[in-house]
């Protein structure tokens, strides 16, 4: 099996389920590479991103403060960021994000319209009770990372 297709295998039983066949433009359930129903994943191998070697150097800083690394860019001119991290963190990064708190609603942030639909407005509530019981999706993940 080629590299490629053994990442969309790896990503897609992180996820409880399998590679979406012939994925991208051939696939004719979804042009996602895995068949998950929650998330739309696209997986991509290259042998240098840039991207790594700039989270590469953030996961040195954070160590070296026992953080967790989180690389998050930004397009100029455009709404809304990009968090990068590593899976390994994954699982940490959720349960302090989600803890922290007065974690911010993305609807009431300053100059930003939010780009979650309503259906995603739990993951956002401004105590960690509320998250916990209005959001089954976010704590499934962190319960099937801790089965892995």
């Amino acid at each position: 099996m080629k590299s490629w297709k053994k990442l969309e295998q790896k990503v897609a039983r992180l996820r409880g389920t399998e590679r979406t066949p012939l994925s991208g433009g051939n696939g004719k359930q979804t042009r996602s590479d895995t068949l998950d129903k929650t998330f739309f994943i696209e997986c991509k191998l290259r042998k240098s991103p840039a991207i790594w070697n700039l989270y590469e150097q953030v996961e040195i800083l954070a160590k070296s403060e026992n953080k967790i690394p989180v690389l998050v860019i930004k397009k100029k001119g455009k709404h809304g960021e990009l968090f990068v991290l590593n899976d390994k963190y994954l699982k940490a990064f959720i349960e302090k994000w989600i803890s922290l708190p007065r974690y911010p609603d993305p609807e009431k942030i300053e100059g930003e319209e939010s780009p979650f639909p309503p259906s995603h407005s739990a993951l956002f509530s401004s105590t960690k009770s509320s998250r916990s019981e209005e959001s089954p999706s976010l704590n499934h993940l962190i319960s099937n990372k801790e089965a892995k």
